[in-house]
């Protein structure tokens, strides 16, 4: 029953470490804060905003988690969305000129957007206040921040580690003073060390009960994550972590993956290709019909794939993506039984 170990969901293993650390993930120079989560970051970075003037509009994408709007809308901030969609060239945002205060940029999945660096220059120049949020793009190199007034990020879906980060050019117009690191990231490595058991005797059981766990350290984080500061044990795992074995893990693996998509019926790979530099996230494809069949099929051979984002609702991509774990915990044989049981499904045509 055990024989096919899972693939997917929350992380066990421990970050990789004793490489380049915070220096492959941070803008140079400005001042960074370090977060519970990227949730904080965003109400970090309004709250300094707000500092400066007594109320703004922000530009944004209709196609991202809401949790990433919530901030805003709380701060009474107006929201205006720009389009994103997904073309032959990946995912692209429809950005055009705009009477908002603020613009709120990011990339998608680890690839690049080239009209997002374009634009943010030019959003600049209009004496626009840019942020750009870069936990789909964490790991890849060469990034260029000079356009950017704040950087932020979450960094759990690349490691584990329940941490975030806020970066401000200019510094924080007052220093902000966070609280201390509440119970979430401290619930979440219980929860990896009891995943970790179950992933070695898997026989032994305990699967709802790291669950239930990752379950309730979320709820801690919805209840209460304004000016949380991460936990020192999070910071120090940053501070060590290899994302040169992480970039190169992930760009193997999607390599694997998206050669083995090529040609798939119903399957319309996001992305076919990586250029230097790129680190993907997840690799995501767009399911013709049935996605959400395909994926209860793939849960019941042990095969949890994520959907970038249920409640995104403004944006059809939601409605048909899915998202390809191509992390650093897997290898090629992880990725042949994830593409052979695609196939299997794609050809029973259901």
């Amino acid at each position: 029953m055990y024989a096919m170990h899972e693939i997917g969901s929350e992380f066990w293993t421990e970050a990789p470490h004793g490489g380049e650390g915070l220096a492959a993930l941070l803008p140079e120079g400005g001042t960074t804060l370090f977060t519970m989560s990227g949730r904080t970051s965003i109400a970090l970075i309004i709250e300094d905003i707000l500092r400066k003037r007594p109320a703004f509009s922000v530009y944004m994408p209709d196609y991202c988690c809401s949790s990433m709007v919530e901030p805003f809308l709380t701060r009474c901030a107006k929201v205006v969305y720009y389009d994103v969609r997904a073309s032959r060239d990946g995912i692209r945002c429809d950005l055009r000129e705009n009477d908002c205060d603020v613009v709120f940029l990011m990339d998608y999945f680890g690839f690049a957007d080239p009209g997002v660096p374009a634009f943010a220059q030019a959003e600049k120049r209009r004496g626009k206040t840019v942020i750009y949020d870069a936990t789909h793009s964490l790991l890849r190199e060469h990034m260029d921040y000079s356009a950017f007034d704040y950087v932020l990020a979450s960094v759990r879906k690349w490691t584990g580690v329940s941490a975030g980060f806020a970066w401000a050019r200019d510094g924080w117009t007052d220093a902000p003073a966070l609280r201390p690191a509440n119970a979430f990231a401290e619930m979440r490595r219980r929860a990896f060390d009891m995943k970790a058991r179950y992933m070695a005797h898997p026989e032994q059981g305990g699967k709802d009960a790291f669950l239930t766990l990752f379950g309730e350290a979320e709820a801690v984080l919805d209840a209460d994550y304004d000016r949380r500061a991460a936990d020192e044990a999070s910071v120090r795992a940053l501070e060590a972590l290899d994302a040169g074995r992480i970039r190169r893990a992930r760009r193997e693996n999607a390599a694997r993956l998206m050669d083995g998509l090529a040609g798939v019926p119903g399957l319309a790979p996001v992305y076919t290709s990586m250029v230097p530099g790129d680190c993907p996230m997840f690799v995501p494809v767009l399911v013709e019909r049935g996605r959400d069949l395909l994926r209860r099929r793939l849960i019941d051979e042990r095969i949890y794939l994520p959907v970038h984002w249920p409640d995104s609702a403004r944006n059809d991509i939601s409605a048909r993506e899915l998202s390809l774990v191509c992390d650093q915990r897997y290898a090629a044989g992880d990725m042949d039984r994830m593409l052979e049981s695609i196939m299997r499904w794609t050809k029973e045509g259901i």
